[in-house]
């Protein structure tokens, strides 16, 4: 594949090819100046433009805008990585969980990550940025006095008060996750957690992150993260398949 090539093949037609548009004259290098991100099919015409690569992953992602005379209209305004977009063109239309879901079987992704080390038997699954998050007890005194003022400054009595503790969460470490066959890994700037899915005795999804139980560790870790939907089910179903 060229550099001025995002796919030999089109997700969306699947016949086209999806590349840079070649400017023939002045005002066509103008313009492809100014859509420097965008890539267009040469057959159906649809277009997929680049708009952010995730923090620390270096994860391209391009949103498609497919052409009106196109049929195939189902993933029109996604915005997805180059990887899920793979996975849409290798598996007959069907996004990532959809292909998990119709084949009960995990995507083998094979993130050439140095910092993480798969065993012989292991294979990725799914990477990206993330957070770890940990409950914290949080101590809050409240005082106050309980007397008499006889003169500026001078009281007769004593202070009281009370405290009370309540759990907050807070962010301990930013770094990278992998979901691997057999293993959920966090590689950060302070901490590393490599937690066997055969430990996992408790999983569950946030809005922005999911929540992890280790059999042998008292409290939950919760792990920040893009796209918890698609971290739990996938998790969800590695532990399934041991």
């Amino acid at each position: 594949m060229s550099v001025r090539t995002l796919f030999d093949k089109c997700p969306v037609c699947k016949k086209g090819v999806v590349r840079k548009p070649e400017a023939k004259s002045f005002f066509e290098k103008v313009g492809a100046a100014l859509n420097s991100g965008k890539y267009i099919c040469d057959n159906c015409d649809s277009s997929f433009t680049y708009t952010k690569i995730q923090p620390l992953t270096n994860f391209e992602f391009y949103k498609l805008n497919v052409a009106k005379e196109e049929k195939n209209k189902k993933h029109d305004g996604r915005n997805l990585s180059l990887h899920e977009w793979n996975v849409i063109l290798k598996n007959e239309n069907l996004d990532l969980l959809e292909w998990v879901e119709k084949t009960n079987n995990l995507p083998k992704m094979n993130f050439d990550i140095e910092k993480f080390i798969l065993d012989k038997n292991e294979s990725s699954v799914w990477y990206g940025a993330s957070t770890l998050c940990e409950e914290r007890m949080i101590r809050k005194y409240d005082s106050g006095h309980a007397g008499i003022r006889l003169a500026k400054g001078i009281y007769v009595g004593k202070s009281v008060g009370h405290a009370e503790s309540h759990p907050e969460l807070k962010q301990i470490d930013a770094g990278e996750l992998m979901l691997t066959t057999q293993r959920l890994m966090f590689n950060g700037q302070y901490k590393n957690y490599s937690i066997k899915l055969k430990d996992i005795n408790f999983l569950d999804k946030w809005t922005d992150a999911i929540e992890v139980g280790k059999k042998s560790r008292q409290k939950t870790m919760v792990l920040g993260i893009e796209e918890p939907d698609k971290w739990f089910t996938l998790t969800q179903k590695a532990i399934q398949k041991l």
